[in-house]
């Protein structure tokens, strides 16, 4: 194609051209927008699922479990006393037993 072609056609005709034996399916445009799906609950979510061990012992090496979100770039950072009390939410107590 030639720079003219580029600039000139329009979207579905490059398209056409480009993937020629293709079918080719446009949808309607939709605006750019910030979409970060990040949370301090999926965080902890995801540390709860690499479990009470793992994410203590990263504790225990460096002080603290530092997450980065690689798509907004925003940090969350649990230190020891989170980490304890996000696994003790999961830990479930069950009613004292009755005493005979």
């Amino acid at each position: 194609m030639s720079p003219d072609e580029l600039e000139g056609l329009p979207c579905e005709g490059l398209l056409r051209r480009l993937f020629h034996e293709d079918q080719i399916r446009l949808f309607e445009p939709e605006p750019i927008a910030f979409r970060c799906g990040c949370s301090r609950s999926r965080i902890e979510e995801m540390l709860r699922t690499l479990g009470e061990a793992e994410a203590m012992s990263i504790v225990a090496e460096q002080g603290a479990i530092e997450v980065t979100c690689e798509f907004c770039n925003r940090r969350y950072r649990l230190d020891a006393v989170d980490a304890g009390q996000l696994f003790a939410e999961t830990t479930r107590h069950g009613p004292p037993a009755a005493r005979q």
